[in-house]
């Protein structure tokens, strides 16, 4: 069944949940240097929440950014947020965070939902702003349909994709072949 993402996700969640939180929390920092073109993640950046709370993109465990701005967007960057110090960060403002509600989606199976010409191809179709500088809008990430599956297809999409995609790197390793 399609469901557009908004019923799915909340993107660019507010960092009101971070209110009375003292302001020397280790947090993660994610510059898009940080961010992959096949989901990699380099979280040894680190500052104080005072530091990074003004002026960044909240992040937390468990999201899915994509980069929204060209030519980030076409190569690919985009991850599943894991291991971040605290369980937060704040990365870059040319994100868009998707926070998957509840159980309602695998955040995993989003993150390869985005990664996927599916969304990528349309989502370039879509880009607004001039010179170099275009963007992906929001809504258009609300808006995507997303067909969803019970839980343990989706469990089972994500298992099979992390096995291929790691053999592929495996392969591409050995032949000296970039993925």
């Amino acid at each position: 069944m399609a469901i557009r993402l908004r019923y799915l996700a909340d993107l660019n969640p507010s960092k009101g949940e971070l209110k009375g939180m003292p302001t020397d929390t280790e947090v993660s920092f994610l510059p898009m240097e940080a961010i992959g073109e096949r989901g990699e993640l380099d979280v040894s950046q680190k500052r104080t929440l005072g530091e990074a709370s003004s002026g960044y993109t909240f992040i937390r465990d468990g999201d899915v950014v994509i980069a929204k701005i060209t030519p980030c967007f076409e190569n690919g960057k985009g991850a599943y947020i894991s291991g971040l110090v605290n369980g937060i960060g704040f990365g870059t403002t040319e994100l868009i965070v998707v926070r998957p509600k509840g159980s309602l989606v695998n955040p995993r199976f989003l993150s390869y939902v985005f990664q996927s010409p599916h969304f990528r191809k349309p989502a370039e179709g879509h880009m607004t702003g001039a010179g170099g500088q275009k963007r992906v809008p929001d809504d258009f990430v609300r808006d995507f349909l997303i067909e969803v599956t019970d839980d343990a297809r989706q469990d089972k999409i994500v298992r099979f994709l992390d096995r291929e995609t790691a053999e592929i790197a495996v392969q591409a390793a050995l032949t000296g072949h970039l993925v």
